[in-house]
Formats: structure tokens, C-alpha cells, sequence
């Protein structure tokens, strides 16, 4: 291998680590996943693995920032068009999110976050810094511009994203017989909401 092609290597490897590691995290567990699992599953050396993060926690810290950025422009931030009015906005938002909740992959993961949140509270503190609170800070962001009252940007932020995650965890868990309604049926009925202008109570206000 030459220089080129060792260094471009070496930029890679933690991706390729990170990569390794979400997969197994899903099918086989995060507890049940050791680094010499990920070092068999990646090719590599298990020493190679502490080159780069110094425990799994680590690694699932990598891989939350990794889901955020492969997808927050689906999710929230969205190469906006200035010109968008919030309901505009908003339709976007619903219509981009419909697509991830078809990432069977992305909803175990959200299962398995949740899980080990439940079970380990600093976990649950890294899945918050890393998606949640990243989130609302686009968010708000976006409302800004909007004159959206705190509390109701709130509110919004709430309602759709907790639809949202739990969407992600009861359709694996129940299938075509969840107890709840799916995100795509959520979202129609809401941007139907939003073209009859019933969202406009929130605007404007100081």
C-alpha cells in the first residue's frame, strides 16, 4: 500500500470503526458487542480499535454525531429557501421526516438508544447533547425568524418529534398492528392542518 493510500486509509478508519460497531450495536447488541467483535467485523486488529476511541461509549458517542449529520438536513435543517413561509417551512420538515421513518436501520437504532438510555443515565446524557439538544438549537433557529412564541416553538418541537421517535419504535415493535398512528398518517393529517391555516394561532405573537 502506498503513502496515498495509507493515509486516505487512516483518515477513514474511524467511519469504518463507527460503521462496524453500529451494526453490531443493532443486530446483536450494545452490551452483548465487545471491541474484539468490532475488530473481526471491521478486519482489523483489535488495538487498532484503541488508536481511536478508548471504550464503546466513545464509539456510540461517534455514532450518534454521525446519524445527526447524515441526517438533520432531513430532520430539521433543510438548505431553506428564505422565501418559505412557516407553513411552507413546516410541510418540508413533515415531508423530509416521512423518509427516514422507512430506514428500518435508523428505527432499531432509536429502539436500541432508547433502551440503553433507560438503562444507563449518562448514555441518555450523550443521546440528549448529541441529537436532541443539537436539534432544538435548529430549531429554534428556524423559528426565529418566524416571530414564533417560545412557548408554542416549544410545543411544536415537542408534538413532532416525540410522534416522530415513537413512530420509529412501535412500528418495529408492532408492525401493521401498533397502537399508534404512523408517522406518514401523522404528517398528512398535520399538513392538511397547516394548509387550512390552523397553525396560524401561533404566529405573531410577542
Amino acid at each position: 500500500m502506498d503513502n496515498k493510500n495509507r493515509i486516505r486509509r487512516k483518515d477513514t478508519r474511524p467511519t469504518e470503526i463507527v460503521m462496524c460497531a453500529m451494526k453490531l450495536f443493532v443486530e446483536n447488541g450494545y452490551f452483548e458487542t465487545n471491541f474484539q467483535d468490532i475488530a473481526n467485523e471491521g478486519h482489523l486488529a483489535r488495538s487498532t480499535i484503541y488508536l481511536y476511541f478508548k471504550d464503546k461509549k466513545s464509539i456510540l458517542k461517534a455514532a450518534l454525531k454521525k446519524k445527526f449529520e447524515e441526517n438533520k438536513s432531513s430532520l430539521i435543517d433543510l438548505n431553506q429557501d428564505e422565501n418559505d413561509t412557516f407553513h411552507e417551512r413546516m410541510a418540508k420538515i413533515l415531508t423530509r421526516m416521512q423518509k427516514i421513518t422507512k430506514d428500518e436501520f435508523f428505527k432499531r437504532f432509536c429502539i436500541m438508544m432508547t433502551e440503553l438510555s433507560a438503562k444507563d443515565p449518562e448514555i441518555a446524557k450523550i443521546w440528549k447533547e448529541e441529537i436532541f439538544d443539537k436539534l432544538q438549537k435548529i430549531w429554534a433557529s428556524m423559528c426565529e425568524e418566524f416571530n414564533l412564541d417560545p412557548k408554542y416553538r416549544e410545543y411544536i418541537f415537542n408534538v413532532l418529534y416525540s410522534v416522530f421517535l415513537m413512530s420509529c419504535v412501535s412500528s418495529v415493535c408492532f408492525g401493521k398492528e401498533s397502537p399508534f398512528m404512523d408517522f406518514v398518517s401523522f404528517s398528512e393529517l398535520t399538513k392538511a392542518d397547516i394548509q387550512q391555516g390552523k397553525f396560524d394561532w401561533m404566529l405573531n405573537h410577542e
